[in-house]
């Protein structure tokens, strides 16, 4: 009897322990699709926010355009833009005011999709019409995207948006599928940090060794920031061949940089960790910055817009010839706002672009010029060359502003036509633009 009671006590623990196991490894199960479906969310939201703000900053280019085959590409843009937003925007769990929103996105980007295929077609510009109602929807969608930004980034979208969300009259949900014919094609819309690529022009035909690239990155950083310099991979392959170098720094720790096997040029620089206190300012940055490539041979060159982050700050600098900026000649120049030295350069756009160009007489004047930049009070106007698909273009570069917003708009100096337009950010930790 006393037997059997022993083990029915043991059986019975059995059961306890094996349940008890049971019900932890279902709770771990459910923390980790949990957490599964928490990282889903976030990707899909941050998704959604991106692209609400991309077509906010396209909407807001389409004001300013008065050239119709700009305006078919933001047009597009935006219609892509929407396309995405939609997509994200079905992968967070939403109430009815969601599907509201993500009817007004589907119904944008169907707007601006047949608005670019006509643009396409026909080669017209928008009617004053379909500008008021696209201004009427910039109004509405940055209305939205800031509302989107306050949601809670783990997904889960409530937004009380009950009355809110309608496209105004001027503005009917129009049937896609009647229209006919591919959609254009798009130039890249930044600030010209991605020039075209190529075989690179300026690195010279001298073969470097290792001993060599140990002395040209000494010289790059400086032998008195120097504690220990090593090559760490000395047979990189790729679009420019490179060795890859770790310096141990007295002032910033381990920096990382890359130099070109031909020519012994420095494509790029990194730091490893981020700098503490950020005591300097940015106009006292940039004289280190423009320094550090008057002493290296990188001049003449102009700071084109800059940003701060992390107790850093990054200047773009284009190159200059006769005064006309060169923007396919980008250099990065990284500084540290604790101590003003340079940590970090990137120059590949440079020694892949830069050489000195013919450049052609413009035929169009400043004034006309202006005259063609459309809706914006012009502010300053100069040359540019900037990248484009068909390689290089001459334009002049009218910078102006409309309702409190500045922007770059691009003019061909040959053509007269509006090659881009960039959207300039003005704010107190960047200057830059999209």
């Amino acid at each position: 009897m006393k037997r059997a009671r022993n083990w029915l006590l043991a059986a019975l623990s059995l059961v306890f322990i094996a349940s008890l196991c049971w019900g932890v490894v279902g709770q771990v199960a459910r923390l980790r699709q949990q957490r599964m479906l928490e990282s889903m969310f976030q990707r899909s939201y941050y998704s959604f926010v991106g692209s609400m703000d991309e077509i906010e900053v396209n909407l807001s280019k389409l004001m300013v355009s008065s050239a119709p085959e700009q305006e078919v590409l933001l047009l597009t843009k935006v219609s892509k833009l929407a396309e995405s937003g939609t997509e994200a925007l079905a992968g967070l769990p939403s109430d009815e005011s969601g599907e509201k929103l993500m009817g007004f996105v589907t119904r944008l980007g169907d707007y601006c999709g047949v608005l670019a295929q006509r643009g396409a077609e026909e080669g017209k510009a928008l009617s004053p019409e379909e500008r008021q109602t696209l201004q009427s929807l910039l109004g509405r969608q940055a209305e939205l995207s800031a509302l989107a930004q306050n949601v809670d980034a783990a997904g889960l979208l409530r937004l009380n948006l009950a009355g809110k969300i309608s496209l105004p009259a001027e503005a009917p949900l129009l049937d896609l599928s009647q229209v006919q014919g591919e959609i254009p094609a798009l130039i890249y819309d930044g600030p010209f940090s991605e020039a075209a690529a190529g075989a690179p022009k300026n690195l010279g035909e001298e073969q470097i060794n290792e001993e060599i690239a140990l002395s040209v990155a000494q010289g790059f950083i400086g032998p008195e920031r120097i504690a220990l310099l090593k090559i760490t991979e000395s047979a990189q392959e790729g679009e420019i061949p490179a060795f890859t170098l770790e310096a141990e720094t007295t002032d910033t720790g381990k920096i990382s940089l890359q130099i070109s096997k031909q020519g012994g040029k420095v494509l790029w620089m990194s730091p490893e960790l981020s700098p503490g206190a950020a005591d300097l300012g940015a106009q006292e940055c940039q004289q280190a910055a423009e320094g550090f490539l008057r002493e290296r041979g990188l001049w003449p060159m102009e700071s084109s817009y800059w940003q701060m982050y992390s107790g850093m700050i990054v200047f773009n600098f284009c190159a200059l010839q006769d005064g006309i900026r060169l923007y396919p000649d980008l250099i990065k120049v990284q500084i540290s706002m604790e101590s003003g030295r340079v940590i970090g350069f990137e120059a590949g756009n440079y020694w892949r672009n830069h050489e000195m160009r013919n450049l052609p007489a413009p035929t169009v004047s400043q004034a006309e010029a202006a005259a063609l930049a459309g809706e914006i009070e012009v502010e300053n106007i100069r040359l540019a060359l900037i990248p484009s698909q068909e390689g290089e273009k001459l334009c002049y570069e009218v910078k102006g502003n409309r309702d409190g917003e500045s922007f770059l708009i691009y003019i061909g100096a040959q053509s007269g036509k509006t090659e881009n337009i960039l959207k300039l950010i003005l704010e107190a930790d960047k200057e830059m633009v999209i």
